[in-house]
């Protein structure tokens, strides 16, 4: 029941929630009380309506993304790294009660970081991801095939589908991406070179700007390949891209480096938004990406070199819940093997063996 009455005070906004609460609201104007009214329904239909009463406090959220963590902090002198971090965890705490409907909005994305050092912005100061390169991927950060795909059906053609699908079809990093170069794509070949990322920095005097660093370690130097359709859509977003003195493959509109930030503000977030699907940033197509690859079988080797991770072992750490759940049918094909003879004396497969082709896998 919802509705708006007439006092001696203004017009009352009446409603109640899914468990049968009433909740009474006045305001002066009618057209108010209507657009509130009209807020509350839609937030109670997506399970998104919270009143001081239902809200949690901080402390009790904090505790539950610590231990669903494993991990605790503690207390003492804060230098300013420290003070960055915290508000890092502070984000992702309030992206932990986001995601389970407990508030609405992540308050914490518009905490300013504090200089360190040289004044360096690093790459969680700049957009709201949070993570590590080296934290296990959670589910919620992973996307589907068919969302991938409503992704893509839903983005403005050109930039940004373009960028969606190259992300999410190579596994390559956001700030990789912004500091693609034209040159760096083999339309022929069907390849592309990693090797440089886009980063902001504010050096004492100077305002933020952009500079670009190689890859941390000779992993992240890679070639990745092209699907026949990236390629296509990249031969056409070419001839759209905005001239850029630095070759760019993603300018702003001036050819110009591009945030990251604004990526996820004007670009992914609206496109999530249309497609009706739940809010992820740019990694996030960076761990489909690797996820879908690891649910088709595809080693864990295969998948570091995608990625540019410097061991196995990060690979494992990040998908460790994926390839926990890929399931082959290689005893059986390396039994059968075995019991045909089809093994040499050295312990090697014979080549016309069919029954065998990847137990190393």
């Amino acid at each position: 029941m919802a509705c708006i009455k007439r006092t001696k005070y203004g017009y009352r906004a009446d409603w109640r929630d899914k468990q049968g609460n009433r909740y009474r609201q006045t305001f002066e104007l009618k057209k108010d009380a209507e657009n509130f009214l009209a807020t509350v329904k839609v937030d109670i239909k997506d399970g998104r309506f919270i009143t001081a009463k239902t809200a949690p406090l901080f402390r009790e959220v904090a505790d539950q993304w610590f231990d669903a963590k494993n991990t605790r902090c503690t207390g003492g002198h804060l230098s300013p790294q420290t003070v960055n971090k915290l508000l890092t965890t502070l984000t992702m705490i309030f992206e932990f009660a986001r995601k389970r409907k407990k508030c609405v909005d992540n308050v914490a994305l518009d905490a300013d970081r504090v200089k360190c050092g040289n004044g360096e912005i690093t790459a969680d100061a700049i957009g709201t991801s949070t993570r590590r390169d080296t934290d296990e991927v959670s589910e919620d950060e992973v996307l589907s095939p068919d969302e991938l795909l409503r992704l893509i059906e839903h983005a403005d053609a050109g930039y940004y589908r373009t960028l969606f699908m190259l992300a999410a079809f190579t596994g390559a990093r956001h700030d990789e991406l912004l500091a693609l170069q034209w040159p760096d794509i083999d339309f022929d070949g069907g390849q592309l070179a990693i090797q440089r990322s886009l980063s902001w920095a504010r050096l004492p005097g100077e305002d933020v700007r952009p500079r670009f660093f190689p890859p941390k370690t000779k992993h992240g130097n890679r070639q990745l390949k092209l699907a026949p359709e990236l390629v296509h859509e990249l031969k056409v977003w070419k001839l759209a891209c905005p001239p850029s003195p630095l070759h760019l493959v993603f300018p702003t509109a001036q050819g110009q480096p591009m945030r990251r930030d604004i990526v996820l503000r004007k670009g992914l977030y609206p496109t999530l938004k249309r497609a009706k699907l739940r809010r992820v940033d740019m990694h996030s197509l960076r761990h489909s990406f690797a996820s879908s690859l690891i649910a088709q079988g595809a080693s864990v080797t295969e998948v570091q070199s995608y990625l540019g991770h410097s061991t196995p072992v990060i690979t494992l750490k990040v998908y460790s819940r994926w390839f926990k759940q890929v399931k082959t049918d290689s005893i059986q094909r390396f039994t059968q093997s075995v019991l045909a003879g089809n093994w040499t004396p050295n312990g090697h497969q014979k080549l016309n063996d069919p029954t065998l082709s990847a137990v190393s896998g």
